[in-house]
């Protein structure tokens, strides 16, 4: 190591961010029994474009796919009772 500048990493951010956890609402979760209740009782996971058309429907705050995605595979796989 000769101690140039191109050999020096940056120095990374240890900074953490407070994430909170936004609790799904009860109107929320009855939209989402409304429009995959049947995928969920057949235990199919619903096509991308549906979760995208849902996410699209909801009301502000609005949740991401991934969101939406997790919470409908926790009740197909039984995480969350219903």
């Amino acid at each position: 190591m000769d101690g140039t500048a191109d050999n020096v990493l940056p120095a990374r951010n240890d900074k953490k961010f407070n994430v909170r956890r936004r609790r799904w609402t009860d109107d929320e979760l009855h939209l989402l029994f409304r429009t995959f209740g049947k995928d969920i009782s057949k235990k199919v996971m619903p096509a991308g474009y549906q979760l995208a058309e849902f996410v699209n429907r909801m009301p502000h705050p609005k949740r991401t796919i991934a969101q939406v995605r997790t919470q409908v595979h926790n009740y197909i796989h039984g995480k969350i009772k219903h």
